[in-house]
């Protein structure tokens, strides 16, 4: 984040910006009617790219964190912290935006009891993801991953190198497989 500082002289414009940590970067250009529309077109792009910069927003303490809110930035669970099993319950009132992602990682835990997650959901290293209500856009299954299904909705389901998926219930709308999909079905009611 930053702040913009113009100042106009008599031939030229200083154009700066100032970091929140005090860091300022000054630029200089001439003053005209072409260089003038230039300025603004560079001050138009920088003010409504501010918005869409990612930040990362990371679980990785071993503890157990409730999703109830909104959140517009990735989302990374147990990203470079093998060993710790964060838990991440994604609850009613939990959403994203699309421009965004989740992704769990190591053996993290994410559960999806609620909400929404517009964005991609992906799942890696021995993660585990249960999905029992809420909307998922977009699910992408890798590496020694656990997903389980037993009710909400899923838009799309990608199943690359994921060791095992269950479903026992809610809804995919579509489904793809990969070469290296170790396990994928219902579970069966027990007798």
């Amino acid at each position: 984040m930053f702040f913009l500082a113009c100042q106009w002289e008599q031939s030229i414009i200083d154009l700066s910006l100032i970091e929140l940590d005090g860091t300022r970067r000054t630029y200089h250009f001439l003053k005209g009617e072409e260089m003038r529309w230039q300025s603004i077109l560079v001050l138009a792009m920088v003010v409504l790219s501010a918005p869409f910069a990612n930040a990362n927003v990371t679980f990785n303490d071993g503890q157990t964190h409730n999703i109830d809110y909104k959140i517009v930035d990735n989302i990374l669970v147990d990203w470079e912290a093998p060993g710790m099993q964060t838990t991440v319950n994604w609850l009613t009132g939990g959403a994203t935006s699309i421009y965004y992602q989740i992704s769990a990682w190591e053996e993290s835990n994410l559960n999806i009891l609620g909400g929404s997650i517009s964005c991609l959901l992906s799942a890696h290293d021995s993660s585990q993801v249960d999905i029992l209500a809420g909307v998922t856009h977009t699910l992408h299954a890798y590496d020694n991953s656990r997903i389980t299904i037993s009710g909400g909705s899923i838009w799309e389901l990608h199943a690359a190198s994921s060791r095992r998926i269950t479903i026992s219930g809610g809804s995919v709308s579509q489904m793809f497989v990969g070469d290296g999909c170790q396990e994928i079905g219902e579970e069966k009611p027990q007798k």
